[in-house]
């Protein structure tokens, strides 16, 4: 990502977590995911980093988390027939058993 667009995530208000130990080499689209790890994170959305959050969705994650609901999921187009989009869901902290390690055992399954 240009360093432009990292600056701009964080005047944003963005945290901005650099993947770049050799480790992070595997599952690059799976990075967005790992929020839900951080055990400094309550809550966590998962967005393409080119899609800012508009204001119906902001209205949306806002009412999400006063519901005390875990999970938060956006399908706003005719198109979205996936039961979670990788870019447009969230979740509470504590709630997944651990993304990466679950990614780690996943080439055992497949």
């Amino acid at each position: 990502m240009p360093p432009d667009a990292i600056n701009a995530l964080r005047t944003f208000g963005a945290q901005v977590v650099m993947m770049d130990r050799p480790e992070h080499d595997r599952y690059h689209p799976m990075w967005r995911f790992f929020a839900s790890d951080d055990p400094g994170v309550n809550v966590f959305l998962c967005r393409d980093a080119d899609s800012r959050l508009n204001a119906k969705e902001l209205l949306a994650v806002m009412n999400w988390i006063e519901s005390g609901k875990s999970f938060h999921v956006m399908r706003d187009h005719p198109m979205h027939h996936e039961l979670i989009l990788a870019g447009m869901w969230g979740g509470k902290a504590g709630v997944l058993p651990s993304i990466q390690d679950y990614l780690n055992e996943a080439p055992a399954y497949f």
